[in-house]
């Protein structure tokens, strides 16, 4: 049983808390139509805090806009910034062909790091090395570094997060796999 089930049961709980959370993995998913469908629920609570930063992300994300995502996801409440955690790496290669091609000469490892929300400059050279970028004097090479940026294929976690009841409150029941055809 999936936690909207349980809301149409009668069961309390944060019901915009949850439904900005399927809000959030659509929009990372880029799945377009299921997000027109479910925005329709959202028409008593679009003003719900949850609701609306997920908003400011899935709309940062179809608008390639990765300075307000970024931003957004440091200030992401509650189980927003863990469920992003799934998907940051393959946002920060996006953000990164972006910062490429606009940088063409280079660009400083400083700036990506807090461009792209990294805790440290140390992780985010990792990662851009990882990612097969080719840095030098703490600047990261923009021109060489573009087309591994595009042949990058980090992968995606899908995790399973279970729900759990306490005998005050039902816990979010959020279920993250591969996107599967629907056969119907």
């Amino acid at each position: 049983m999936c936690i909207r089930d349980r809301y149409a049961e009668g069961i309390e709980g944060c019901r915009e808390e949850f439904l900005s959370y399927r809000i959030l993995y659509m929009g990372l998913h880029n799945m377009q139509i299921d997000l027109m469908m479910i925005l329709k629920d959202t028409a008593g609570c679009r003003d719900h805090k949850a609701i609306v930063h997920v908003m400011r992300i899935v709309k940062a994300i179809s608008n390639n806009n990765y300075s307000s995502l970024f931003k957004e996801y440091r200030n992401a409440p509650k189980v927003t910034k863990y469920l992003m955690n799934l998907f940051i790496d393959r946002l920060r290669i996006f953000a990164l062909q972006t910062i490429s091609m606009v940088y063409m000469t280079g660009v400083d490892l400083k700036y990506i790091a807090d461009a792209l929300a990294f805790e440290s400059e140390k992780e985010c050279r990792e990662f851009v090395l990882r990612a097969g970028g080719v840095i030098g004097q703490n600047r990261l090479h923009c021109r060489p570094s573009i087309k591994n940026f595009k042949q990058c294929q980090i992968p995606v976690s899908y995790t399973h997060l279970r729900a759990h009841e306490t005998s005050l409150h039902l816990v979010c029941r959020l279920l993250l796999e591969k996107k599967k055809k629907k056969k119907k």
